[in-house]
């Protein structure tokens, strides 16, 4: 009887130990864009937030433009902000029509690249990390798309 406890007990802790460390592994592999750029930056330095709109078909194009009022500034990052991201570790990336390069310069230095790719891949670049600059995530990032594309109409 007393074995049997024992082993009731050990198989009891050993789930109990395995629920938290799946919780644990999911929990780090979520994010927001928020936690990823906007809780290591003050929004009030950013300084100029260029986009740059590339064409991924047989003629490529590219059309830049480069924003500087503060209101417009606080407007893409506030949608930013609502994004949750999730790591992505797929290399096999379908690209739309029209890809998005965002760059985001604080106290005028290129601190933060963002690409989107799609509706569902987007990369975060940080400069001030000397390891692990560039991370890969997935997110529905459909809303952004479309704002993004109203600058270039």
């Amino acid at each position: 009887m007393k074995k049997q406890t024992k082993y009731l007990i050990g198989i009891g802790a050993l789930i109990i130990i395995l629920v938290a460390a799946v919780f644990v592994y999911n929990s780090q592999k979520t994010t927001s864009f928020k936690k990823v750029v906007t809780d290591k930056i003050n929004v009030n330095e950013i300084s100029t937030i260029y986009i740059t709109q590339r064409s991924s078909g047989v003629e490529v194009t590219q059309d830049e433009i480069k924003i500087e009022d503060r209101e417009e500034i606080n407007k893409i990052m506030t949608e930013f902000d609502k994004l949750d991201l999730k790591n992505a570790h797929d290399r096999k990336i379908k690209f739309d029509p029209y890809t998005y390069t965002i760059r985001i310069y604080v106290n005028k230095e290129a601190r933060f690249g963002i690409d989107i790719y799609n509706t569902m891949n987007i990369s975060l670049y940080d400069s001030s990390k000397t390891k692990n600059r560039l991370r890969e995530y997935s997110t529905n990032n459909a809303e952004i798309i479309s704002k993004l594309e109203n600058y270039f109409k």
